[in-house]
């Protein structure tokens, strides 16, 4: 049977998958070596990118200001390992059914990759791809100013999910930059952590800054200096220690502001 994009997008739709993108690997062919896919599967002839959407209600804690977990559960822990993994696990088995050959590929930080001993002596060491810009190629949305993934659809809220196959599968158009994201700024004055320059300089692209991601789930913190690095900036003070002033999140049109907070108040 020969597999084509039609029976794949049919197929999505079947098993719940919110949005699904087909890229031909011609597009990627420039990619640096370790986040390019014909050096972990030469074969490869496309790439299919899976997004599944965050329900907006697991933002309603953080909105109120009352409970965060619910979030880091469902649409974060939960959706990044098992809801979407698992779709993604039974379109690759539709694909073998097929005669195509299908690899799924988790959503590293391709950034971080690159680093350890390689699996066989010679080669590059844990190639990865960064499913944001896998995701462009394949039209599946845009990566906006911030560096989150958009989608037509669901905006930012949305985890993905990829398969490389050696199928050859017609392809998606790419959305054009500035289509989703016209970068007017205003993540950047709407960021509660102050965690999005105004203004990227070369380590700043595709490094999260943000105050969220270096709390480790303590209270979020509104006094996180800003450093050419920002991933790796840390306050003097530590974080979650009574008396430092924090972040708190109130619901005021669905925005975080700042405020003068005690931890432990």
């Amino acid at each position: 049977m020969k597999l084509t994009s039609a029976m794949i997008k049919e197929k999505a739709k079947e098993l719940g998958i919110d949005r699904i993108a087909i890229g031909s690997i011609d597009r990627y062919k420039d990619a640096p070596p370790l986040m390019n896919p014909l050096n972990y599967f030469p074969e490869c002839k496309s790439i299919i990118m899976l997004a599944q959407r965050i329900p907006r209600g697991t933002y309603r804690g953080i909105l109120s200001g009352t409970h965060w977990h619910n979030y880091t559960f469902y649409s974060y822990n939960r959706l990044n390992t098992l809801f979407r993994p698992k779709l993604t696990y039974a379109m690759c088995c539709f694909i073998e059914d097929c005669g195509a050959e299908a690899i799924p590929h988790y959503p590293a930080v391709a950034e971080r990759m690159g680093d350890g001993d390689p699996v066989v002596p010679g080669r590059m060491p844990n190639v990865a791809m960064s499913v944001r810009i896998m995701g462009m190629g394949a039209g599946l949305g845009e990566m906006g100013y911030s560096k989150v993934f958009i989608t037509p659809e669901f905006g930012p809220r949305v985890r993905l999910g990829m398969i490389m196959t050696d199928a050859v599968l017609e392809p998606d158009p790419i959305i054009p930059t500035g289509t989703l994201c016209n970068h007017c700024g205003s993540c950047v004055r709407e960021c509660p952590g102050n965690a999005i320059p105004a203004e990227y300089g070369p380590h700043q692209a595709g490094r999260g800054g943000c105050v969220l991601g270096r709390r480790r789930h303590g209270p979020l913190h509104a006094d996180a200096p800003r450093t050419e690095q920002p991933h790796l900036a840390v306050p003097e003070e530590g974080y979650a220690e009574p008396g430092v002033r924090r972040l708190r999140v109130e619901r005021d049109g669905g925005r975080g502001v700042p405020a003068d907070t005690r931890a432990g108040e």
